[in-house]
């Protein structure tokens, strides 16, 4: 018997996620806009999957991006506490950004090697 090509209880990362080639690009362009977003829906319908998809890409592009489970905050301190903590994590190694905005930097200037 052929497994099951789907994953049930889980975020749908990898393989797993599939056919939601819309909605991640406008999920996407969403961000690279500068908009925040807020999916609601039904429970089991793919949320965290979509969302969690598009920031693993965006961070490959070097985007910055931060995850909040409103659920999980039912009070404004705690929802601050939440938002502190997830912005925290979104950051890279402040170390590595800079050093990476240096060798930006120098790879433009005039003469520099590629």
């Amino acid at each position: 018997m052929a497994a099951n090509p789907f994953r049930y209880g889980e975020v749908a990362t990898g393989k797993f996620f599939t056919n939601r080639v819309r909605e991640l690009a406008e999920v996407k362009a969403d961000i690279h806009s500068g908009q925040n977003i807020v999916m609601i829906s039904p429970r089991r319908y793919g949320k965290t999957s979509l969302i969690r998809e598009a920031m693993q890409q965006l961070r490959s592009e070097g985007v910055l991006v931060a995850y909040l489970d409103l659920f999980r905050a039912p009070t404004k301190d705690r929802f601050a506490d939440l938002l502190a903590d997830a912005i925290s994590r979104g950051l890279d190694n402040p170390v590595e950004r800079i050093a990476q905005n240096v060798v930006d930097l120098f790879r433009k200037l005039p003469g520099a090697l590629a």
